[in-house]
């Protein structure tokens, strides 16, 4: 239950933050509270991130950590490299096949070693950093939009993370299952364009 409010709640503002409905939208500049606005602009981001907390949660110990640190870590990275102009190739693609990827590890609760963990959520969070330091304009505050950007991250993480602990604990696994499917299904339909992020 503490889980729950400490995660869930904060969580919950953030989606209800206005603007959700705008994907992608342009930085008007680099404050924290752009930052923490960017990944509720995207249907994309905002579903990839929740289900990294959902992923993390089939998972313990190392593995969970392996998760939160490699996704993190390499979202501040991509960031950096987004916020550099830095000629990065396929970022929308990269996006879209870690919500399908994500989706599917959730689907068939997948739990490898920690560092294969790790490294897949490194590999899908560097698109996801990069795209939002790429769209935020080339000015002072770099440093202070980042921070809001990984707060409001590790928020919506939080509460995808209490969510599957709750629903673990409650023995509801197919029900984590079934989310993780939908998860998948949505990543194909963004990809092929029948929904737009």
């Amino acid at each position: 239950m503490g889980l729950g409010l400490l995660f869930g709640i904060p969580s919950l503002l953030i989606c209800l933050m206005p603007q959700v409905a705008q994907a992608h939208h342009v930085m008007e500049g680099g404050s924290f509270t752009n930052g923490l606005s960017y990944p509720i602009h995207g249907l994309d981001h905002l579903l990839a991130i929740v289900a990294v907390g959902l992923w993390a949660a089939l998972n313990d110990g190392r593995r969970r950590l392996g998760i939160f640190a490699g996704f993190n870590g390499a979202l501040l990275i991509g960031a950096a490299l987004g916020m550099a102009r830095l000629g990065f190739p396929l970022v929308e693609q990269g996006i879209l096949l870690s919500i399908v990827a994500i989706g599917l590890l959730i689907a068939v609760t997948f739990q490898g070693a920690a560092w294969l963990l790790a490294g897949l959520a490194t590999l899908f969070a560097v698109f996801h950093g990069y795209a939002g330091g790429a769209e935020m304009p080339a000015e002072n505050g770099a440093i202070i939009y980042s921070l809001g950007y990984l707060v409001c991250t590790l928020l919506l993480q939080g509460g995808g993370l209490a969510f599957g602990i709750f629903l673990c604990r409650q023995e509801k696994l197919p029900v984590v299952r079934a989310i993780g499917a939908a998860v998948c299904v949505i990543g194909v339909l963004l990809m092929v364009g029948v929904i737009h992020p």
